[in-house]
């Protein structure tokens, strides 16, 4: 039996994370594909803290980049959708 509350405690994903992920899987072309990301999600590049709303508008970003971009994005909204779960069970 899977103990209830093992898995409360996944963290959401922050922007560092995130940049970090795309960072090293886009190397050299990293720079260009992230300030492009951010100014379509209206964020500042060097932004450490964004809202709720605006972190969805990130991914929203990177998934209409296509490509690895996509893939990433969808990886960080699964994350980010089983934290939120997680922390309403452990409630």
């Amino acid at each position: 039996m899977i103990q209830e509350h093992a898995a409360v405690n996944v963290p959401p994903p922050t922007v560092p994370e995130v940049r970090a992920s795309l960072e090293r899987l886009l190397g050299p072309d990293f720079s260009g594909i992230w300030a492009a990301v951010c100014v379509q999600a209206r964020i500042a590049p060097e932004a450490q803290l964004i809202s709720e709303t605006e972190f969805d508008e990130l991914l929203e970003a990177m998934c209409a980049r296509g490509s690895i971009c996509r893939v990433i994005a969808m990886s960080w909204k699964i994350r980010r959708t089983a934290a939120r779960k997680l922390a309403e069970i452990g409630r």
